[in-house]
């Protein structure tokens, strides 16, 4: 990701698979072999005691142990994927501090990773070897708490990941009561249209199938509708997914994304075509999810939208969207009013003295409105 941009494939459903592990046996095999040559040649280590050549052969048979068997317990992780705890591996990019709070008015810091009990996943998705990974919160008392519970999707911005986006939105979901769901997902390009209409043909299905079994892997009972929670980048996953599947979405938060998709067919924008294809409107949406878009089941999603007042950097953004406007207020501006024309319930806010970031004022005015929300 640039320095200052948006922060932050489909996968079978099940196909949960890090990398094969080493071939195991391997030094077992050697050192029966060793053993069964030199017993072949009448060789006994007994007597070779106290001279060079013992100390050779012992050193040789433990060498080819040794290898053999660390060959044999290594896991091989792919690139990107993350280890059974969750944390990314060698390969993987750094979280980008583009993703962090607001050093001015920081969010409140999270409990330890211990008090947070999580489930982690690496699915290898196709086509090529994007994983993604996801993070899961409940509530330490789920099992006792009124179902079916909230589902809350955490989607932070380019160069970020789930791990870190969850830590404080992990301790509001469990004192409230919702689980929560943070992927870390690979974007590519966000500038560029091609590369943002293939992550929407992988990333969105893929995070509907997530949605759809993961009642099956906590066990427990879940709201069939999930509220899509995204800061700037995941903004941008948040609201398309709502374009793509209303029927599956509650509620969108919305914050600061540099790119929107208009729930809308054509219009006379230039120098966008018409009529809107994705990822600039939903007239081809059908090549994506089956089905033409959903206008009225997209009446029954409601959204918070937020944007810093001071977001308004024009060269941070792609021209080739220029029709929603120059900047992130007003491109926030262009997507609102195309909800409330379509008949969207939809709050708007603009945070005074605000840039690109996620402030505290920002996060609790979104988790008010969630709460709103699922209660």
């Amino acid at each position: 990701a640039s320095g200052r941009g948006e922060r932050s494939a489909p996968s079978p459903p099940g196909d949960r698979k890090l990398a094969p592990m080493g071939r195991g046996g391997e030094g077992a095999f050697i050192c029966v072999h060793l053993r069964f040559h030199l017993h072949s040649r009448g060789l006994r280590l007994r007597q070779l005691e106290g001279t060079a050549l013992r100390a050779i052969l012992l050193l040789a048979v433990l060498s080819a142990a040794l290898v053999g068997c660390a060959r044999s317990t290594i896991a091989v992780i792919a690139p990107g994927a993350t280890s059974p705890r969750g944390s990314p591996t060698a390969g993987s990019a750094p979280p980008s501090t583009l993703d962090a709070p607001s050093p001015r008015r920081p969010l409140a810091p999270s409990t330890p990773d211990a008090a947070v009990p999580t489930a982690t996943a690496a699915l290898t998705p196709t086509p090529g070897p994007r994983p993604i990974s996801y993070e899961v919160i409940a509530p330490l008392d789920a099992s006792q708490r009124r179902q079916p519970l909230p589902v809350v999707v955490a989607l932070h911005g380019q160069g970020g990941n789930g791990r870190d986006y969850s830590r404080s939105l992990g301790e509001i979901a469990r004192r409230e009561g919702w689980v929560l769901v943070a992927p870390t997902v690979p974007y590519r390009d966000w500038r560029d249209v091609d590369q943002v209409r293939r992550d929407g043909a992988e990333v969105i299905p893929w995070l509907r199938g997530l949605i759809d079994r993961l009642g099956d892997e906590t066990g427990l009972r879940l709201a069939p509708r999930a509220v899509l929670y995204g800061f700037s980048r995941g903004c941008q996953t948040a609201h398309r997914f709502a374009l793509f599947y209303p029927e599956r979405a509650q509620a969108v938060v919305c914050l600061s994304a540099g790119t929107y998709t208009l729930p809308q067919n054509a219009g006379p924008i230039e120098p966008v075509p018409s009529p809107l294809i994705y990822p600039f409107g939903v007239a081809d949406i059908e090549r994506y999810t089956g089905r033409p878009f959903q206008p009225d089941r997209l009446r029954e999603v409601s959204f918070f939208v937020g944007v810093g007042e001071n977001d308004n950097r024009v060269e941070e953004l792609p021209r080739i969207w220029d029709h929603l406007g120059r900047t992130r207020v007003d491109r926030a501006q262009t997507f609102v009013q195309a909800l409330r024309h379509l008949g969207t319930s939809v709050r708007h806010v603009v945070f005074p003295r605000t840039g690109h970031e996620e402030t505290v004022e920002m996060r609790a005015q979104a988790v008010a409105f969630v709460r709103g929300i699922v209660q």
